[in-house]
Formats: structure tokens, sequence, C-alpha cells
């Protein structure tokens, strides 16, 4: 004959909140380092695309698209920087 032992535990509810928030302040912290990583990966794809449009005003042969793309990309830049801030105030 096998006899099976078993542990009850009993949790208040208290307990069962503390540990729930726990969880979820972990779930956004993690969610908050993926989107700190893309948002890295996004200004990072920013300044590689930031190359050519300040090479042509350094040459002085910029054109108003090369102008345009650069306001642009730094309004872009600078949406992202303020969202990095908002995640790392979190």
């Amino acid at each position: 004959m096998c006899f099976k032992s078993y542990t009850i535990t009993y949790k208040t509810k208290a307990e069962v909140e503390a540990e729930q928030k726990a969880e979820e302040e972990r779930r956004k912290q993690m969610e908050n380092a993926q989107e700190t990583e893309r948002l890295l990966k996004d200004l990072d794809e920013i300044d590689k695309q930031s190359i050519r449009p300040l090479r042509a005003i350094a040459d002085n042969t910029a054109t108003q698209f090369d102008k345009d793309k650069l306001t642009e990309l730094d309004t872009n830049a600078q949406t992202i920087r303020l969202r990095l801030s908002e995640l790392k105030g979190v």
C-alpha cells in the first residue's frame, strides 16, 4: 500500500493580493525593458538614416528633401527620447 503526503498552505487575502501585485510589477518591468530595447534600436536606425541628409548639408548640396527628412528624423528621435525618459521614471 502506498500513501501520498500532501501539504495544504492557506494564504490570507492580503498575501494573495501582494503576490498578484508583485507579479504584475515584474510583468510591467519586463514589458518596459522590451519596449526600451525596441526604442533604442529605433534610435539607432534614425541615426543611420540621418547620415546622408547630414552629409549633404555639410557638403552644401542638400535639397529640400534632405532638410525635410532630417526634420522628420529629429522629430521622431525626440518622441522616442521622451518615451524613454517616461519609461525610466516608471
